[in-house]
Parts: structure tokens; sequence; C-alpha cells
């Protein structure tokens, strides 16, 4: 019989068949060459498993946070554990929204640069910004509520995830609004922010996968204390810095770091780098113009 609890199920595994694809599909443009046939494929595919992963994930936050009981009960849970598990799920849904609202800010933005790269004056629509906005609002409410609730449970209470991912928020939204009032403040700046928002769409898949997936393989006496804290916070510990240093590196390869920054950055090349990450037509070897006209497609 199709019930509730039948298509809850199936609206669950849906969002994990699609979103482990998702996750595969992710890193293949990583690893191709830039611009390749299969960069743009899977990059694609990527795009599409992303977007139906935020729409599952925003709805089952929306159903969650506003009817936490019903939610639970759909799952087949007694009403007496619903009750006691209600408010767990609040905050676990909390968090997962903004996660599914950074994937998707990242998922328009880093197609939009793409689409506009040639006509940068029309990224910003209003709909973007208020995608924006909307996500800065979520990471400032999810850092206040950190704050808010710290000092009765600790600096090192599962708060401190809270205020981590809410801070981050903030600033990404800070940065990409000015992004969107100056879409091309150098020649290559869409191709950083392209890398920046793809790669932050991953950072946002494999916290789910961490916290959702991974966290619940294990048995629970891996992670004691503190540790519990490290599903969630690994992805951006290791992502963003290393979002950061790519980025660099490209920014070097074309001519456009700024001296004073050059001077404290590391040379970050390995074989990988130096194997896949040359275009078809390589962007050391292309002049400006040339460099601005590489073809990515448009998703």
């Amino acid at each position: 019989m199709f019930d509730i609890e039948t298509a809850h199920a199936l609206w669950r595994y849906s969002h994990i068949a699609i979103g482990s694809i998702g996750l595969i599909a992710f890193w293949l443009p990583i690893f191709a060459k830039k611009g390749s046939r299969l960069h743009i494929r899977a990059g694609k595919v990527f795009v599409c498993c992303g977007y139906y992963v935020v729409f599952t994930a925003l709805v089952s936050c929306v159903w969650g946070l506003s009817a936490p009981l019903s939610f639970l009960e759909s799952l087949g849970m007694s009403a007496q554990r619903a009750v006691a598990t209600a408010a767990e799920l609040q905050f676990l849904y909390a968090i997962l929204g903004f996660l599914a609202m950074s994937v998707l800010v990242g998922l328009r933005m880093g197609v939009r640069v793409i689409q506009t790269r040639k006509t940068p004056e029309k990224l910003a629509t209003p709909a973007l910004k208020l995608l924006h906005i909307v996500y800065g609002a979520s990471g400032a409410g999810l850092l206040i509520f950190g704050l808010w609730q710290m000092p009765a449970h600790g600096v090192g209470s599962r708060y401190l995830i809270c205020v981590i991912l809410g801070t981050v928020g903030v600033f990404e939204f800070r940065e990409s609004m000015r992004f969107l009032a100056n879409p091309r403040p150098t020649r290559m700046a869409w191709w950083y922010m392209h890398m920046e928002s793809m790669l932050g769409c991953g950072i946002g898949f494999h916290t789910a996968f961490l916290v959702f997936g991974f966290s619940r393989m294990i048995p629970a006496n891996w992670m004691p204390g503190p540790l519990v804290l490290l599903p969630w916070l690994l992805p951006t510990a290791v992502g963003v810095p290393a979002t950061s240093l790519w980025i660099r590196y490209y920014k070097r390869k074309f001519g456009e770091l700024d001296e004073d920054d050059a001077k404290g950055v590391r040379e970050v090349e390995s074989r990988h780098i130096a194997s896949t990450d040359q275009p078809a037509n390589t962007p050391s070897s292309m002049n400006e113009s040339q460099r601005s006209d590489i073809d990515f497609g448009s998703s």
C-alpha cells in the first residue's frame, strides 16, 4: 500500500541515490582537462544532481522544521519517541537547510558566470541577488543562533558548528555581493568565481555525506567527545583553504596575482595540476582575449 511512510522512503532514497551520483560527478571535472568534453558533461551531471538534491533537501527541511512530529512519524517512529527526538531533528535540519542554500547559491553562481562570461553586466539578475540575500540571512541566523546557545552549552558543544558555518556563510555572502556589483575586476575573474562556486558546492555535498551517511556507517565510539564535530567541519576546514590555494595558482598562471599576494604564496603545483589542468588551449600560452573565450559550454 502506498502510504506516507512509503512516499517518504522513496523521497529519501531518491535523494541519497541522486546525491551519490552527484558526489561522483563532482570529482570528474576536478581531474579532467579544463574545458574538455568530459569536464563539461560531468559538470552538467553534477549541476542536475545538485538541483534535485537541493530541492528534496529544502522540502524535507521545511517539513522537518515546521512539523517535526509529522515528519518523524512518517519515518515510522512512535509518537512518544518523535516528541523526544523533535528538538534534535530541528537542530540537524536547520544546518541541513543552510547547506542546501549554500549548494543552490553555488550552482546558480557557478553556472551564471559561465553563461555571462562575455557579457558580465548581465550576471547580477534580481533573482540571483535575492538568492544571495536569502543565503546571507540564513548564514547570519545560524551564526546568531550558535552564539546565543554557546554560553549555556560550552565552546566545544555542537553549537560551534552553527558559529563556524554561519560565519563562512556571512563571509561568502559579502564576497559574492561584491562580485555581483563588479563582475569583471580582471579578465579571468569569471574563471575564479566558477571554481569557487562549484568547489563550494562540493563542500556542501561532502558535509552532508559525512554527517548523514559516513557517520552512520561507523561505530559511535569512534568519534567521542569533540570528535563528533569532525564530519560537520572537516570539509569546510579542508575545502576553503584548498580552494583559495587553487585559485591563487590560476591567478599566477594567468598573470593576475597581485604582487603583494604573490610574495606570500608558495608554489602550489603538483603532478595532478601539471598533467591535467591544461585546457585544450593552454592558458599560459594564450593571449588575454583568447583566455576569455575558453568554451566551457553553458549549463
